[in-house]
């Protein structure tokens, strides 16, 4: 739950390293996926399919569409509690950030 750029080391456009793995878990593929789109690819369309072409490379495509929805709201919810735990004064614009795409997900759900 804690694939995203901080946690990624690149030389030029080359990916050579992936760190922070003291609180890793066992968990969907697509939870890690969430953490991409929450900072990358829900924000520009083009780099989205670089991402879907690139993937589908190296492995089959999972059916993101069906999961982005569910894994949005997880992934707000988990860092409302993070950004609690780790101290809401250093880390207020995260915490704000998640509780927006939480009330916004949830809205999506009634509607």
């Amino acid at each position: 739950m804690d694939f995203r750029l901080a946690n990624l080391i690149a030389h030029g456009d080359t990916l050579t390293g992936v760190i922070d793995f003291e609180s890793s878990r066992f968990g969907s593929p697509e939870i890690d996926f969430i953490k991409l789109y929450r900072e990358v690819l829900s924000k520009d369309s083009s780099i989205f399919e670089a991402y879907k072409v690139g993937y589908g490379s190296v492995r089959p495509l999972l059916p993101m569409e069906q999961y982005v929805e569910f894994y949005s709201l997880y992934d707000a919810f988990n860092s409302i509690g993070w950004s609690t735990q780790r101290g809401l004064e250093k880390n207020r614009a995260f915490y704000e950030e998640s509780l927006e795409i939480l009330k916004s997900q949830l809205e999506k759900s009634v509607t």
